[in-house]
Parts: structure tokens; C-alpha cells; sequence
């Protein structure tokens, strides 16, 4: 639709983050830490947000971002609309909710017999650390998925994943092989 999007984060150039956003941007998604860093900086002002999206917030409240969060969500316009995702609710999240959230907010929960489709299958590997990546383009060579998705924890993992998983394309496709 034309929106222009850019992701701020700690461990990538913030001058490039800056450039991209004086040059302007309609949505930014953000890790706590480099939003408020932005906002000291005078790059990043939140008066005219109009939504705030929380993903995770159960991890970072977990990871000690509280603060963050509340410092964030002070500097932006009331009348914005707060969306917060947490897998669980937390007496912290709860707070946030009732904190930040407009007075009839709603709380909406999956119950734990909805918490997955039947047509979807699930499995999980317990592997070594080291050898995750390995595995995971393994398997997705021999199951071939039309769609898969995959969860790090780090900026780091995922650059490590993407890299990784590309030469294990090169060398399947200069073998005659493919993987989707």
C-alpha cells in the first residue's frame, strides 16, 4: 500500500537508522532500547503514533524492558490505539494493559485445547546448540515444506540462519537438487 517501514534495533548502524527516518517512515518497528535511544536523540518522535504494537511483551517483560516500555508509551499520544501480544499474562503485562491500554480494552485469550489447528502438524527436535542450524536445513531438505517459518531469539541467529541456510540452497541447486 506505500507504507514505508524500517526496523530499529541495538548491534546495526544508527546513522543509517536516522537517515531512513528523517527521510520518512510511516511504520517503525523496534526493540525497546534503540526506540528510547532515538527519542534522546530527537530523531524519533512519538506524538503523532497512532497505534503501538507490543509482540513479546511477556519476554520483555521478562528481560527487564518495563521501564522501557513505560517510558515509551508515556511520550505517545493517548488517543493511539495499544495492541499488546504476550503468550502468557503476567501481573507485570496485566499492569501495562491497565496502565496503558484504554479503559475497555479487551482481553482476548486462546484456550489451551485451540491453541493449534488440526490440519497443522507439530514436531520438535532436541538438538545441540552448535548443530541447530544444520539440522534445520537437513530437515528441511528431506520434508521440503511449501511454507515454514522460523523463531530466533537474536538479530545475530537470524543473520547466522540466513547465511547458513543460503550455501545449504547453493550447494542443493548447483547439485541438481532444490529445496522450497
Amino acid at each position: 500500500n506505500g507504507s514505508r517501514i524500517t526496523c530499529v534495533y541495538g548491534g546495526s548502524d544508527i546513522e543509517r537508522q536516522i537517515r531512513t527516518i528523517k527521510k520518512g517512515i510511516d511504520i517503525i518497528v523496534g526493540t525497546p532500547g534503540r526506540v528510547m535511544d532515538l527519542m534522546r536523540r530527537n530523531v524519533l518522535k512519538l506524538n503523532d503514533v497512532k497505534f503501538v504494537v507490543l509482540d513479546e511483551a511477556d519476554e520483555m517483560l521478562n528481560m527487564g524492558f518495563v521501564e522501557d516500555i513505560e517510558t515509551i508509551l508515556e511520550k505517545v499520544d493517548d488517543a493511539r490505539q495499544t495492541i499488546l501480544f504476550s503468550a502468557t499474562m503476567p501481573a507485570g503485562i496485566k499492569k501495562i494493559a491497565q496502565n496503558y491500554m484504554h479503559d475497555d480494552f479487551k482481553h482476548v485469550a486462546v484456550l489451551s485445547k485451540q491453541t493449534t489447528a488440526t490440519s497443522v502438524k507439530q514436531f520438535y527436535y532436541e538438538v545441540k546448540p552448535k548443530t541447530k542450524v544444520e539440522v534445520m536445513c537437513r530437515l528441511l531438505d528431506m520434508y521440503a515444506p511449501k511454507l515454514s517459518v522460523a523463531f530466533c531469539n537474536t538479530k545475530k541467529q537470524v543473520d547466522e540462519l540466513v547465511q547458513e541456510a543460503a550455501k545449504d540452497q547453493m550447494f542443493y541447486e548447483e547439485s541438481g537438487g532444490g529445496v522450497t
